[in-house]
């Protein structure tokens, strides 16, 4: 009986070790499409691999295939970055407001090298918009567009 279950523990852990040490292979990346670097439509939760958050007012979470970013602190900025690297790429984006005041903003940051460091385009439920970069030297935005402020646009909204 003793015999039977020392060659079944040994049995056990070799087989439990030849699949560990087994390639099952690259998997591939569900937010990588044939035409598309990166795609996510947001009806998996968190597959793309975003930062979600919630606290201190600022929130980021996939809801209802959607991913909702709320802050409740006036003039505050906050964002979900979904923590990949690309170069040269054109971003399409579906963004809408939910609620609040139209002068506000949200868009895409690009360019992200770290929370104090990257380019935003931003646009506002009012129909504005601009290009800018933020770095941890600067106290604030640095607007790219002209004026060095937002600008109307009537194809926005």
């Amino acid at each position: 009986m003793r015999l039977t279950q020392l060659f079944l523990v040994v049995g056990l852990g070799l087989t439990m070790l030849l699949l560990a040490s087994c390639d099952l292979g690259e998997q591939p990346d569900p937010c990588q499409t044939d035409t598309a670097l990166f795609q996510d439509d947001f009806e998996n939760e968190n597959e793309c691999g975003w930062v979600l958050f919630d606290n201190s007012g600022l929130a980021a979470e996939i809801l209802d295939g959607a991913m909702l970013i709320t802050t409740s602190q006036a003039g505050k900025i906050t964002w979900s970055n979904a923590e990949r690297d690309y170069t040269n790429v054109i971003i399409n984006v579906t963004a809408r407001q939910i609620t609040g005041p139209n002068n506000n903003a949200y868009g895409v940051i690009c360019r992200y090298r770290d929370e104090q460091n990257f380019y935003l385009f931003l646009v506002s439920g009012d129909g504005y918009y601009t290009i800018g970069k933020y770095e941890a030297s600067s106290p604030q935005i640095q607007y790219l567009t002209p004026n060095e402020e937002f600008g109307y646009s009537d194809v926005i909204n």
